[in-house]
């Protein structure tokens, strides 16, 4: 059992106090947060396979020490754990070897995140599944201004979709896994007006997935949220 302690800090209502990891079976592992309060509300996450894998959670109004902190596991699934504070809660982001699913759990104080390493796809699995219709679906495409200039693009799409978030030059590629795209939502926005870092956002399918394409400019950072209420990618202009 490897553990990270963590300095209390005085910001927000919630604050990170320990986290550790054991490797269950072989594929499986383990991150347990401890926190100094229960959780108020559900964490909302996101998985990532390029080009890295990764699983991302937010916990809102939660603190954890100012610098970035780390717990680095000697062996098994999981390559690294970061904590990132941020003036809304927390980032927890797990660095895998490998994809991976992952479950949530919330017991009293303590987060579970419980993570299976996936099975690499067989040759046959595509042919397999060729006639067959996505799992999921991606439909209601909106974009929001913020009040501090940045922009969001929101979906509805299930809460235990794969996804894929890549930054390429100056776009954002969002791929979602085994997923259609309704007919309403297949279409190109052009939102350079709104004076955010997105110029257009386009949805389309590609394959059996569904492809979020944003064109951006200018320098900025980027988050998303993944959970029962959608999927929501932020992009913020930057002031470096």
């Amino acid at each position: 059992m490897l553990e990270l302690a963590l300095a209390l800090p005085l910001a927000l209502s919630n604050s990170v106090l320990r986290v550790d990891s054991a490797v269950l079976h072989a594929g499986e592992v383990l991150v347990r947060i401890e926190l100094a309060r229960p959780l108020a509300q559900r964490p909302s996450g996101y998985r990532t396979f390029h080009p890295a894998a990764r699983v991302v959670l937010e916990l809102p109004d939660t603190t954890v020490a100012p610098e970035k902190r780390a717990l680095q596991p000697e062996r098994g699934l999981v390559r690294s754990v970061r904590l990132i504070g941020h003036a809304s809660g927390t980032r927890v982001a797990i660095d895998l070897t490998g994809p991976a699913t992952y479950e949530l759990a919330v017991e009293g104080k303590t987060l579970s995140v419980t993570l299976r390493r996936t099975p690499p796809t067989r040759p046959g699995d595509r042919w397999e599944r060729f006639d067959t219709a996505p799992r999921n679906l991606l439909s209601e495409l909106r974009f929001e201004r913020g009040a501090g200039g940045e922009g969001r693009v929101l979906v509805n799409v299930a809460a235990m979709t794969g996804i894929d978030v890549r930054l390429q030059g100056r776009r954002l590629m969002v791929s979602f896994r085994d997923t259609g795209v309704d007919a309403a939502s297949e279409r190109r926005l052009d939102v350079l007006d709104f004076a955010t870092p997105i110029e257009t956002i386009e949805a389309r399918s590609a394959g059996r997935d569904a492809l979020l394409l944003i064109e951006t400019s200018g320098a900025f950072e980027y988050s998303a949220r993944h959970s029962d209420a959608g999927f929501t990618l932020t992009v913020t202009p930057s002031l470096r």
